[in-house]
């Protein structure tokens, strides 16, 4: 019990003083009012025609209109004719969040009748929806709808009333006691709502927290702070969408334009600069396949709205760094948990890494496969399921539950050059250990050296993770690989075996895993050899 207590100070100790407030205040409000009676009956609402240019399509989401089945995140659910169960929640809260956002609506073999039964019958169920009336599906909803309303010229007003009722909905509980990547969803969205119904109450909110949080939220070498290269698309194509809308419907004057334009080009820079030849993106924190547009989807889209490329930008404040040597590619984590107050998507995998070669995966991060707060999800977020030192068995910051985070580890970094760059983090300082490690290229080559500073005899261990693709030979200090030569020096003990790679939400596939026992220094040179 004591611990447990201990454990919740850590980790509420790096919250700020509004998210606090307004958790209190919500949870307080939520046990007198339903989000339903936070606002009256709408019987109409006057709209404006909008204009917009076509945009990528999110993945992860399919509907069969057929037979009424929903596919999420790898799970199937059909329901039976005009009986959908918006509260469904037998696949976890994320699959029911899926469910109420709506992205299937973007589908291009959806009929517009079919759509428009579907939210209709969403419409009809208000007064018995739950988590669909979160802030959060509410954001992404409200976008989704007005897309769809927008393509097909919808003049239904029961569904208009019913929009404008989830816009007052949402901008009575804007996600302050989360912030992050929620609250900038929230105001993509409202600045959407606020131009599909004029509205100048949603546009100053929207103008104000965009403002207030792009420049809060996006390092300055353009990376998103939540340091997910999945949910930096996600931001990014709703940033775009976001241009898209104000680029083509002159209702607004003002500096939002030029400020979605200015973070548009950063997040397309710092996202060409991390993605890998084959289109790739590491699958780090909390990241998984098919979800969020891809790079390249992202760039034609900004092209398309006349986004400028910029020229390649310098890893920096995000905390990852990239090395290429032509054949090789290597991405690096040099970060710690971040942002502190909202560490939810964060990992306990400081130093850890990713290589492909001739564009592809070698080593790699094992992904997510669940945000339920399983031995899967535990497991997940470890530091044994990363290509990381751990000691001990331990995780070197207290990750614990689904998206929590007590005691952080603090990186820090020693040298930072092109082709060298060496840091070093206190995770095991209870455990009397330092641990180092550097990522440099000489020549055709890539080196990673770990260095421990010990106190004490304790246990160490390094794990890597190759992607199911690889088959592995070993014999005595070296790896092979499809692609690869791995020399190791410093080792005293290697042994292989399986681990679970998460092939998207839900889905786990084997994969070879080799375990190292490092000495106080170690090597590992990777060579291509194809």
């Amino acid at each position: 019990m004591i611990n447990s207590v201990k454990r919740i100070l850590r980790t509420i100790r790096h919250l700020k003083l509004k998210q606090v407030r307004f958790q209190l205040f919500y949870r307080l409000r939520g046990k007198i009012l339903k989000p339903q009676q936070l606002v009256g009956q709408m019987k109409s609402a006057d709209t404006a025609a909008l204009i917009l240019q076509p945009s990528p399509v999110m993945g992860g989401s399919l509907y069969k209109a057929d037979n009424r089945q929903f596919c999420f995140l790898n799970l199937e659910k059909t329901f039976a004719k005009e009986d959908i169960d918006w509260n469904f929640g037998e696949f976890g809260k994320l699959w029911t969040y899926n469910l109420n956002y709506f992205d299937f609506l973007s589908q291009s073999e959806l009929s517009e009748n079919e759509g428009l039964t579907l939210m209709n019958h969403f419409a009809s169920s208000f007064d018995k929806l739950v988590d669909g009336l979160e802030p959060y599906p509410i954001s992404l909803r409200g976008i989704n709808w007005i897309k769809f309303m927008t393509r097909h010229g919808c003049a239904d007003q029961n569904l208009k009333a019913s929009l404008l009722r989830q816009y007052h909905i949402l901008s009575k509980s804007l996600e302050f006691h989360l912030l992050g990547n929620h609250l900038l969803e929230n105001a993509f969205s409202l600045l959407f709502g606020a131009y599909y119904f004029r509205n100048d109450t949603f546009y100053k909110k929207a103008e104000r927290l965009l403002n207030e949080q792009l420049e809060e939220q996006l390092c300055a070498d353009g990376g998103h702070f939540e340091r997910s290269p999945m949910y930096h698309q996600i931001i990014l194509y709703r940033l775009l969408d976001s241009l898209n809308l104000i680029r083509n419907n002159p209702w607004k004057s003002g500096g939002l334009e030029a400020l979605l334009e200015q973070k548009a080009e950063s997040m397309l820079a710092w996202l060409s600069e991390i993605t890998f030849s084959n289109g790739d993106v590491p699958m780090v924190k909390d990241a998984a396949f098919d979800i969020a547009p891809s790079s390249r989807t992202l760039a034609e889209y900004g092209a398309l709205l006349g986004v400028k490329k910029l020229p390649v930008i310098t890893l920096g404040e995000s905390g990852y760094r990239k090395f290429d040597t032509g054949g090789l590619e290597c991405f690096c984590d040099v970060g710690g948990v971040a942002p502190a107050y909202q560490p939810g998507h964060a990992h306990a995998d400081e130093l850890n890494f990713v290589l492909y070669a001739d564009g592809n995966p070698v080593i790699v991060d094992p992904g997510v496969s669940t945000y339920e707060a399983t031995m899967d999800r535990f497991r997940e977020r470890s530091t044994e399921a990363h290509n990381c030192v751990t000691i001990e068995g331990a995780n070197s910051s207290e990750v614990w539950s689904a998206f929590r985070v007590g005691r952080r580890s603090k990186v820090y970094i020693i040298e930072d050059s092109e082709v060298c760059t060496k840091a070093s983090h206190n995770g095991y300082s209870r455990q009397g250990v330092t641990v180092l490690r550097s990522f440099s290229t000489v020549d055709d080559k890539i080196i990673i050296e770990d260095e421990l500073r010990c106190k004490d005899d304790v246990r160490v261990e390094l794990n890597l993770h190759f992607h199911p693709g690889q088959k592995l030979t070993i014999s005595d200090n070296q790896i092979l690989t499809n692609k690869v030569s791995i020399q190791l020096s410093g080792y005293i003990d290697i042994t292989s075996e399986k681990y679970k790679f998460a092939d998207g939400y839900n889905r786990l596939v084997d994969a070879p895993l080799v375990k190292l026992v490092p000495t106080a220094k170690s090597k590992i040179v990777f060579k291509n050899v194809s």
